[in-house]
């Protein structure tokens, strides 16, 4: 479940995206972070992967992959099967379900959804807005 690659064994797509300071792959209206919130981004990754938990992800993160059928329903569909940290493709997840206007603290629902701690959930959340995913 991330955006193109997940978590920490593609912790190379984030790290790379968080380097580059001409993205051209932007969905429209966005630009590139500012330095210091990737630099923020970065420190966020290395201690992310002090405590790693590799798991299965989708693989491709993209607004196309997800669907809903009602605040219960968000998942992805398509998936790549990836091996890396499950929580990064949540934390897309709840990149992408945040830009529907909801009542709901998303973070928190999604945490408990995926049953990832919320604070790493919204580590990663972090990383990922910073990688502009």
């Amino acid at each position: 479940m991330p955006g193109w690659v997940c978590g920490i064994r593609s912790q190379s797509a984030p790290r790379g995206r968080l380097k580059d300071d001409h993205l051209t792959d932007l969905r429209p209206g966005t630009g590139v972070a500012s330095i210091s919130e990737r630099r923020d981004a970065l420190r966020v990754l290395a201690e992310l992967a002090q405590d790693h938990v590799p798991g299965l992800c989708h693989g491709d993160a993209s607004s196309g992959n997800v669907i809903s059928s009602g605040m219960h329903g968000w998942m992805y569909i398509d998936p790549r099967g990836m091996s890396g940290e499950y929580a990064y493709d949540a934390a897309v997840m709840a990149i992408r379900i945040a830009a529907v206007p909801s009542s709901i603290d998303i973070a928190n629902f999604v945490a408990e959804a995926v049953q990832v701690p919320e604070s790493r959930l919204r580590d990663w959340m972090a990383v990922a807005h910073a990688a502009r995913v």
